[in-house]
């Protein structure tokens, strides 16, 4: 019975397997229905069998199709809710923008900025950074977050800003 277990092994990892697994069943249990010269009816004994199959393999096929599509509908709903037109920058935000686009080598110390500023907070900041980095209107320092740089589509945004005044 140890081959059964490695079965279901198997199954449970290989797609291929599986998809083929579930036509084959599909095919044993209701082909004799569409094509009753071809496909011949299954004997009553197995058919407990091939049902449970073709429900196990479906089942199976199911998770893994709707999985990646819930994932994908999530991302694309997160990053919709994002897009800076639906939700445009706040105030601080918009004047963050303003001051990466004056700086001249790429990237803003975030730090230095509020050291040198009394009335902006370093938790101020890095809450503005968040929220145009889920916008994605700037990018953050992989190694230090307090460094941040305005990406192509924050450009585009802080110019055509600036076009409308």
């Amino acid at each position: 019975m140890h081959w059964l277990s490695e079965l279901f092994k198997h199954i449970t990892i290989s797609r291929s397997l599986t998809a083929a697994l579930f036509i084959t069943t599909a095919v044993l249990l209701f082909g004799h229905h569409f094509y009753p010269t071809l496909v011949e009816t299954v004997p009553p004994g197995w058919s407990w069998a091939l049902t449970a199959t073709f429900v196990f393999s479906g089942t199976l096929l199911c998770i893994w199709v709707l999985v990646p599509l819930w994932q994908l509908l999530r991302s694309a709903l997160r990053a919709l809710a994002h897009h800076p037109w639906i939700s445009p920058p706040s105030q601080g935000e918009e004047r963050l923008l303003e001051l990466l686009s004056a700086v001249r080598d790429q990237s803003m110390n975030l730090e230095v900025l509020a050291e040198n500023n009394d009335h902006l907070s370093m938790a101020e900041l890095l809450e503005w950074s968040d929220h145009l980095r889920d916008k994605g209107l700037v990018t953050a320092n992989p190694y230090s977050h307090s460094l941040i740089t305005l990406t192509p589509r924050g450009r585009k945004y802080v110019l055509g800003k600036r076009n409308k005044s």
